[in-house]
């Protein structure tokens, strides 16, 4: 389904999908997305947007990093009207999901090497903390204490106390260049993309960090995304125009599922997984039927 040019961060609200567009400067509302003639309707954002949040006290108003000019905007769907924004670093990439009922989700600014604890109810900075070389994206621990950033320039994790802002590395294999980050259930366990090695890394946390468990994808692994129940996990190949499923249990890839040319952001909501094409300027939808 064509959505407008380089597709990033999208979200599924009210059986309507919401897209940044980087290469439009706007993002995209898609309504009757699994019918014939989808209807698409354009916000722009005056900038390069690349993902977006709802803010949980409003179903029209979405807050969206804009990687080149250091700032997250809230944009009113229902008008189109831009309504604040906020300087949170350079090269503000992408959103965690929201981690507690007060609407906090945590956003890494690739360039200024920050992580910011970022209020979608109220539209607040909370609190900044330092992290490695080039932080692309985030999760966060069940109980809410523990964020580890994907640090793309040093082959490295941080592991940051939301509490004391103390920021651990887990190293992992030189060239790794890790993307996509997810813990599983547990909190013992992240999945980490590698498209350096075309490749996710399962990293113990456990064990001091030195136990990691490699699994080959596909070429150049970039997004990844966990089903409701932690069960199974989607990893994007960007060079191989595919999304792998694999078992988190047995930690095996079960299926490839062909999508359009250069696969990046994937997200699941219930049971349903958009992935975002940014080549194909493109949205594939899957659902996940489990056994």
């Amino acid at each position: 389904m064509n959505v407008g040019t380089t597709p990033q961060g999208a979200q599924l609200l009210n059986n309507q999908i919401y897209v940044a567009l980087y290469g439009e400067g706007a993002i995209a509302r898609v309504e009757d997305y699994l019918g014939l003639f989808p209807k698409i309707t354009l916000f722009p954002v005056e900038g390069k947007p690349l993902d977006l949040r709802h803010g949980l006290g409003s179903e029209t108003i979405f807050f969206v990093t804009r990687y080149d000019q250091d700032s997250v905007i809230a944009v009113d769907t229902e008008n189109g009207q831009l309504l604040q924004d906020w300087i949170v670093g350079s090269g503000p990439s992408y959103f965690s999901e929201v981690i507690d009922s007060e609407g906090t989700a945590y956003l890494p600014s690739q360039f200024a090497n920050i992580l910011s604890a970022f209020n979608i109810n109220r539209g607040t900075i909370e609190r900044s903390y330092r992290t490695g070389a080039s932080p692309r994206t985030v999760d966060v621990g069940r109980l809410g204490r523990t964020a580890y950033v994907t640090n793309t320039a040093e082959d490295s994790i941080s592991v940051v106390d939301l509490f004391s802002g103390l920021d651990q590395r887990i190293w992992l294999p030189t060239g790794s260049s890790p993307q996509g980050v997810k813990i599983l259930p547990g909190d013992s366990t992240l999945l980490v993309s590698a498209p350096g090695m075309d490749a996710v890394l399962f990293v113990n946390l456990t064990s001091g960090f030195s136990q990691q468990v490699t699994l080959n994808v596909g070429p150049e692994p970039m997004g990844v995304a966990l089903s409701e129940d932690g069960s199974l996990a989607f990893v994007t190949n960007y060079g191989g125009d595919s999304l792998s499923v694999i078992d988190t249990a047995t930690r095996a890839v079960i299926q490839l599922e062909p999508t359009q040319r250069g696969p990046n952001s994937v997200r699941v909501f219930g049971d349903t997984v958009l992935v975002s094409n940014e080549e194909a300027n493109s949205i594939s939808v899957f659902q996940i039927v489990q056994s």
